[in-house]
């Protein structure tokens, strides 16, 4: 194992410590609290597997973000732990809504307990992120950074809903513009990311620099999901431990939004954009044709482009900073190479 690895390693085994203890605070004797554990990977149910654990990428940028400026780990570790939670606290309101089965190898929530328990779980787990955030100050963070961490988490929280919503009415038929689909990934995927990296700074007390962090986080965030939109039309099924199904289950990505704009697309391109926006299944040959135009008229280069303006932004961030390419932050390009096939 590499140091940078097992500084890693260190940080997250450290927010997985601290979610466990604030667990353990406020567990009672209520089975709510066995779904709850089941949803984050610590406990079964019904005979299910444990999950196999997270990359917990966002607090783990909190973290490196907050030691490079300066901060006290102890402090920042209930915030962090706080945002694992906050993206938990989603995914389980994002497989009801998506009819998704699986999370992280094993069945969703709402397949173990059913739809209205799950919502009364993933609730629960929203509450604890609120519980997370009042616990800095107790850890060394002066009250008034822990309270603007708290509104921090929230208004993030509100994102995070506007952008499923914005994503849900895509699927119910709308169909989007690049620019509007590039908000929504926006308030849904990075803006979590540049809370995540903007709290680092807030509790290292550098507001200097607060705002590049968001940024570096934001733009993280934007080029991993763009990345995520090409490897769901052409990505390796060997490397993704899944075969790409974009577009069997016609999710409205970059590529295929820009090719569906264009003006000068052969009419069979109109044809099949038709189709995809119609609630009837496609067919096999009509998925290879999609993939075909996609790849032929532009719309994978256009997305890998935007890709790599993204990450550019986010490199242009962190030059912001101004601390260098220290060993904590240059995890952030691992981190990133890690993420590529499984945001």
């Amino acid at each position: 194992m590499s140091r940078k690895a097992s500084v890693s390693s260190i940080l997250a085994d450290a927010i997985s410590r601290q979610e466990q203890e604030l667990l353990a605070h406020l567990r009672t004797a209520s089975p709510i609290w066995d779904l709850i554990e089941y949803h984050l990977g610590w406990g079964d149910t019904e005979g299910a597997p444990k999950a196999r654990p997270g990359k917990k990428v966002r607090p783990l940028l909190c973290l490196l973000v907050n030691q490079a400026l300066g901060g006290e780990v102890g402090s920042v570790l209930p915030i962090a732990a706080g945002l694992e939670l906050l993206h938990n606290a989603a995914l389980v309101f994002d497989d009801i809504q998506d009819s998704g089965t699986l999370r992280r190898g094993r069945p969703a929530l709402w397949r173990i307990c059913g739809v209205p328990q799950a919502m009364n779980a993933g609730v629960a787990v929203q509450a604890m992120v609120t519980v997370a955030a009042t616990q800095a100050s107790t850890a060394g963070l002066p009250p008034e950074r822990a309270l603007a961490a708290a509104e921090e988490l929230g208004l993030c929280t509100l994102r995070l809903c506007e952008g499923q919503f914005q994503d849900l009415s895509f699927q119910a038929g709308s169909r989007p513009s690049i620019d509007d689909y590039m908000r929504m990934c926006g308030a849904k995927t990075a803006s979590l990311l540049g809370s995540s990296a903007y709290l680092g700074a807030l509790a290292a007390g550098r507001d200097d620099v607060a705002e590049a962090a968001r940024r570096l986080g934001y733009h993280l965030g934007m080029y991993l999901q763009i990345e995520d939109d090409v490897a769901g039309i052409w990505g390796d099924s060997a490397a993704m431990g899944k075969v790409p199904a974009d577009l069997e289950s016609r999710k409205k990505t970059l590529p295929l939004l820009y090719i569906f704009q264009l003006d000068d697309a052969p009419p069979e391109v109109a044809s099949l954009a038709a189709r995809f926006f119609s609630p009837e299944a496609l067919s096999p040959d009509e998925m290879q044709l999609l993939r075909k135009y996609a790849l032929d008229l532009g719309g994978r280069a256009y997305a890998e482009e935007m890709a790599g303006f993204h990450r550019d932004l986010s490199r242009r961030a962190l030059e912001e900073l101004g601390v260098g390419r220290s060993e904590l932050l240059v995890m952030l390009d691992e981190i990133a190479e890690s993420l590529l096939v499984t945001v």
